[in-house]
């Protein structure tokens, strides 16, 4: 038997829904003091945001590759780390480069615990930051996504959990 036949399928569901709002909620409760909510979601595929930071993490296992994308407008994030610097944020700088990755990072680990948990395998990954105003997260065709939105004093952005099989899982 190979490692993979071990390894349990991520499912965009419920579950997962569940996973990524305990996540995200928790992360930036305990590590930002900030109360948010999952305002709405949907799960399917061709889907696209907008926005003008985005820090990402790849999401591997042996049945299915994809990345885990928290997408911010510049306001929202300039927002959190203003709360977390105690100081104006106006321009993207290497700490607001930097806070987006981390906080990509931090959702992933509490996700990941979760998911392994329930013997999904994840493994590590290492966080990127893409940065453009207003730039398109786009999904493939052969992709399916969970996107949620959050909210926080009038302040929003979007986690997206994008999915691709692998070839012979």
């Amino acid at each position: 038997m190979n490692a993979a036949a071990n390894v349990l399928p991520i499912l965009l569901d419920e579950s997962l829904l569940q996973d990524v709002i305990k996540s995200v909620t928790g992360v930036f409760r305990e590590g930002f003091g900030i109360q948010v909510k999952c305002v709405s979601h949907q799960i399917g595929r061709n889907a696209t945001i907008s926005s003008d930071i985005s820090g990402m993490v790849g999401l591997t296992q042996d049945r299915l590759e994809g990345n885990l994308i928290l997408a911010f407008p510049e306001a929202s994030l300039y927002a959190i780390l203003s709360q977390v610097y105690a100081r104006e944020f106006k321009a993207i700088d290497r700490i607001v480069k930097e806070g987006a990755a981390e906080m990509a990072n931090m959702v992933y680990g509490h996700m990941k615990a979760s998911l392994n948990e329930r013997g999904h395998g994840l493994r590590m990954s290492l966080p990127n930051v893409v940065i453009g105003h207003n730039h398109a997260i786009l999904s493939t065709d052969n992709s399916r996504s969970l996107i949620a939105a959050f909210e926080f004093d009038k302040n929003k952005f979007h986690v997206i959990v994008a999915l691709h099989d692998v070839v012979g899982s």
